[in-house]
């Protein structure tokens, strides 16, 4: 919700085109390796009384980075269909759009 949200506000006040405020959000779903590195710095805080923690954790957020990374791909699919960018992708390659 932090990124969809944020990229709305972010657009809104740029002044951009309103596809980019509606979908630009879904867009940015797919970036999950940052918690993957976080995850790390996080278990080798977890020492001492709470080291028991450290699978558990690195368990949970693995397991919903890769959910997020599976359902996000479709998000953002769909985030550039409803703006128009995949079909204008698609059409820009086609031998006839390239030999104009």
């Amino acid at each position: 919700m932090g990124k969809i949200g944020g990229a709305a506000i972010g657009a809104h006040l740029s002044h951009a085109p309103v596809t980019v405020r509606k979908y630009l959000g879904l867009t940015l779903m797919p970036h999950s390796g940052v918690s993957l590195v976080l995850t790390d710095i996080a278990i080798s805080s977890l020492t001492g009384t709470f080291s028991q923690y450290g699978d558990i954790v690195r368990g949970t957020i693995a397991a919903a980075a890769v959910i997020n990374e599976v359902i996000a791909v479709f998000l953002a699919r769909k985030g550039f269909q409803l703006a128009g960018e995949l079909n204008a992708a698609q059409s820009s390659s086609t031998p006839s759009a390239q030999s104009a």
